[in-house]
């Protein structure tokens, strides 16, 4: 539908309509389903798998998380009930639907709205106010095959009261960079579509033609474009200014560079689920055009570089492989000629700069980050009182110990619970009571070192009943349908003879007058979680035969580690609640040490489980330990998964990437190698015999299509 037409629809059926508070106002009106009005593009540029499922990036396999589905969903237009507080006019007059919805000026802009929702680019996206008609505010996406690609461009819009017989004013969001003629550094846009400009007059604001749209689209095609030079109007055209326009692009890529930064810092109210998710996705090439534009190694752009990786990287997208392939990337010798040799001096001293401040950076960015996450895991409290419990798995059944009473005996022992937790507790177990339900807790135990659970997250939440502490209280697992102990079934349950879920001796079961919530933490972690899992099953091991369940013993654990491995992408992907920071904290401090024992175990330097504390190995690395095909398989699948989730959790794990694109060139050349052994030695063997039917006389008839052999007379 043209712009024309559009503007010729009856907007009476606009009036009554857009009386409405609730934003569902606005659908009803133009009729269409809510899908409608998301970008196409953007559905294309993200994802459409389902969360949680894995997607191929062509480096590391990622994860789709909720930062990523927001992008995705994200619309191209919206109505917002109000506006922001950070919009440039929001103290400018106002004309509100309270007011002016009868008005012409309402009706115009409504219109627009229309417009827009219809016919907006992908590269556009728009939000209006429900209670300021009169503001809006637009995001372009820098096109490509400019200097200005994959940036983010904010403008905030203002339609004056007697609009469309004035243009709108424009102010740019420049973060006070000035990188184009038309965008001054003091926020005002240069267009004769805003008469801030005397164009030509079919460039100027036309009220009966001219729409918001058009304005937009100006703006990203004429002035965001591939040679922003030329947009000087005081420069007439011609090519002899080439390289005047080749270096001002230059200069506009480096400005491009900062705006993302100030962008990054500071998003636009209305667009932060925007800004995240965009430069999460395009962060892997803007950094790419950045190396393109380092082939001078000017100073400036080395230091933006590293700039933007930092930015990225705190933003969620993992970039530390690009320090490293600039560090290690070294120029192609070039030509010595007399005008040439202070130059390559000058060039190897600032490849040498930028080396240096490349592994400085990176240096001081690790450790930074090491200390920040000990500080963390520091700072968790390992017993605390929290009040939302929505996501327990007791928490839909009623309890009459659930609410605070002073006078319960049940509330008196749980009271009392939680003071020998919060004194006792050792240092690998967590726990968070609840305040509303005082008959609900969720413990956390880690992995011990030695075993094959170790570095995990297991989660366990607890319910008193009502007549605690005469029964034992009732514990859930949360093991994601996974069994990786045979006491901890794949539907939650926990088998234990201190829960009366086992019939163990008499000492091991609960005992009313002596046992607590205490005891039953440290017998899971002790008992359960252990050294040998698989002799926890009754009847291993009790019979003659010990190199055979040893054998079975170490399958068992082969088997486990892997299911702790999965457990703890399971739980990166989705941390239960008041532990998420803990979590988080936890796997960016300890994913070295996994992904070096998940390498020792494959390569059978250690017996799985080997790993002792300070990430030492109880094997010498001169040893052998025989690890199943099996076992190398599946780990060689999960790996890379390991990776990828720990990049996005913020760990540094980059050189781990490096050493798995390697290992793939290595088995790609090794298997081109082999192959071309193989051709070798058939072709000798083809000549071997060959020679053999020579010398006993035989060969094959020429050109006979049934390949007969005779013999010569």
């Amino acid at each position: 539908m043209s712009f024309t037409n559009l503007l010729d629809v009856d907007n009476t059926q606009f009036k009554s309509k857009y009386l409405s508070r609730s934003r569902r106002y606005y659908t009803d009106i133009i009729d269409m389903d809510e899908t409608q009005f998301q970008s196409e593009d953007l559905s294309e540029r993200c994802s459409n798998k389902p969360e949680g499922e894995i997607e191929e990036t062509g480096e590391i396999q990622e994860i789709e998380d909720e930062v990523a589905m927001k992008f995705r969903l994200f619309r191209k237009f919206d109505i917002v009930k109000d506006p922001p507080s950070d919009h440039y006019y929001i103290q400018q007059q106002r004309l509100t639907r309270k007011r002016d919805i009868g008005s012409n000026v309402s009706t115009k802009i409504i219109t627009e709205w229309k417009i827009m929702e219809e016919n907006l680019p992908s590269s556009i996206l728009v939000r209006a106010y429900e209670g300021r008609l009169d503001l809006m505010r637009a995001v372009i996406v820098g096109p490509d095959y400019t200097p200005y690609r994959h940036g983010l461009f904010f403008f905030d819009i203002l339609f004056p009261s007697n609009y469309p017989a004035r243009p709108p004013k424009v102010y740019y969001h420049s973060h006070g960079l000035r990188l184009n003629p038309n965008l001054y550094a003091d926020d005002t846009v240069c267009s004769g579509f805003l008469d801030t400009w005397n164009g030509k007059v079919r460039e100027q604001w036309i009220p009966e033609e001219s729409t918001t749209l058009q304005l937009l689209v100006s703006i990203q095609a004429q002035v965001l474009n591939e040679e922003p030079y030329f947009n000087h109007h005081s420069l007439p055209w011609w090519r002899s200014r080439e390289k005047k326009s080749l270096n001002y692009s230059k200069d506009a890529f480096i400005l491009s560079c900062q705006t993302i930064l100030c962008t990054l810092r500071a998003p636009p109210q209305n667009f932060e689920d925007f800004v995240v998710g965009h430069f999460r996705k395009q962060a892997h090439p803007i950094l790419m055009n950045c190396k393109g534009y380092m082939e001078s190694r000017t100073a400036d752009m080395g230091k933006i570089f590293l700039e933007l990786v930092e930015a990225f990287e705190v933003n969620g997208a993992y970039c530390k492989h690009h320090l490293y392939q600039v560090k290690k990337e070294e120029k192609p010798p070039k030509e010595i000629t007399k005008d040439g040799f202070i130059m390559r001096i000058l060039s190897k001293l600032m490849n040498m700069f930028i080396d240096l401040l490349v592994s400085s950076r990176m240096q001081n960015r690790e450790i930074e980050e090491t200390k920040d996450e000990s500080e963390k895991l520091k700072e968790f409290k390992q017993f605390d009182v929290v009040t939302d419990d929505s996501d327990h798995y007791y928490y839909v059944k009623s309890n009459s110990s659930g609410k605070k009473d002073g006078v319960s005996n049940v509330a008196k022992k749980i009271m009392k619970e939680w003071k020998i937790l919060e004194k006792n507790l050792p240092d690998s177990i967590y726990v968070r009571a609840y305040e509303g339900r005082i008959d609900l807790l969720r413990a956390l135990i880690v992995g011990a070192a030695g075993t094959p659970y170790h570095d995990g997250l297991f989660f366990f939440d607890f319910r008193f009943p009502s007549d605690y502490p005469t029964q034992p209280p009732e514990v859930y697992y949360r093991g994601y349908g996974l069994r990786l102990n045979p006491n901890l079934y794949a539907n939650g349950r926990v088998c234990l003879s201190l829960l009366n879920t086992w019939a163990g001796r008499k000492n091991e079961r609960w005992n009313p007058s002596e046992s607590t919530i205490l005891q039953v933490l440290v017998s899971i972690q002790a008992l359960v979680l252990n050294e040998k899992p698989y002799y926890n099953e009754p009847g291993h091991g009790i019979w003659p035969g010990r190199p055979y369940w040893e054998k079975q013993s170490s399958a068992y654990s082969e088997d486990v580690f892997l299911l702790s491995c999965r457990t703890m992408l399971y739980v990166l992907r989705k941390p239960p609640k008041h532990f998420g920071d803990f979590v988080v904290a936890h796997f960016r401090d300890r994913a070295q040490v996994i992904l070096l024992a998940c390498k020792a175990y494959m390569n059978g330097h250690v017996k799985v489980g080997g790993r002792r504390e300070c990430g030492s190995f109880s094997s010498s690395s001169s040893s052998v330990s025989v690890v199943s095909n099996k076992f190398k398989g599946l780990m060689l699948n999960l790996y890379p998964e390991l990776i990828a989730a720990f990049t996005r959790n913020g760990a540094s794990v980059g050189h781990f990437i490096e050493q798995v694109n390697e290992k793939k060139i290595a088995d790609r050349n090794h298997g081109e190698t082999k192959k071309g052994i193989t051709i070798a030695f058939q072709t000798r063997t083809k000549m071997a015999v060959d020679k053999l039917k020579e010398i006993l006389g035989l060969k094959k008839v020429g050109n006979n299509s049934s390949g007969k052999i005779k013999k010569n007379s």
